[in-house]
């Protein structure tokens, strides 16, 4: 009776939090809302509050992992910190990324649109590919290591060239100036490059 009455609990928080924010749509995916606040491991967050905040993965993430067959995501009522494992996004050649937690929190809800269309992450990757809503946890702590989208460009650029310098054909304009990212990009790199370039540029999840 207990665990009935705590799914349905559960069923209840999450589809209020489905329904807590309406995403004005950018023009274009390499366009992060001004408040996103961006991790090193490549994630992003937006606060709604101190009982509710939304988290995704960067456009340069999304397409780095290559064409995606599928979202790894966690439970909802799972509580995890930050930089905690979070999701994986699995290619369709078998290759997968971890990326972390960029702020500790329950997680109310997965975006099933994603689960079912995983190529939203690359299309709409700051709006309508969202990938969790959770109820946030140690926000203030949390926030000194997290960036603006304006600071995160010195990063963003660097791993540009890191990857540029891997393949004959560029990856595409940086996000944040304008440019997008080519679609799926990560698949133009061979095994070596591809795992090599995911040990420099993304930080170990911690466990």
């Amino acid at each position: 009776t207990a665990q009935l009455c705590l799914s349905a609990r559960r069923r209840r928080v999450a589809q209020r939090a489905r329904a807590a924010v309406r995403f004005v749509e950018v023009g274009r995916a390499s366009a992060p809302a001004g408040d996103a606040l961006f991790h090193p491991g490549h994630t992003w967050v937006q606060i709604h509050g101190d009982r509710l905040a939304t988290i995704g993965a960067n456009a340069f993430a999304a397409n780095f992992a290559g064409e995606l067959r599928s979202v790894e995501t966690p439970r909802e009522g799972s509580k995890l910190d930050q930089a905690e494992p979070a999701w994986t996004l699995v290619s369709s050649r078998g290759r997968r990324l971890e990326l972390p937690m960029p702020i500790a929190g329950e997680v109310l809800a997965v975006n099933a649109d994603v689960c079912r269309d995983p190529g939203l992450l690359q299309r709409r990757p700051y709006d309508q590919g969202w990938v969790l809503r959770i109820k946030p946890r140690h926000v203030k702590d949390a926030l000194r290591n997290l960036l603006p989208a304006t600071a995160a460009e010195h990063w963003i650029d660097a791993a540009r060239s890191a990857v540029t310098t891997r393949t004959v054909v560029a990856p595409g304009a940086v996000a944040f100036d304008g440019g997008e990212w080519s679609p799926a990009f990560g698949d133009r790199l061979v095994d070596r490059d591809w795992y090599g370039l995911r040990r420099e540029l993304f930080p170990t999840c911690a466990r």
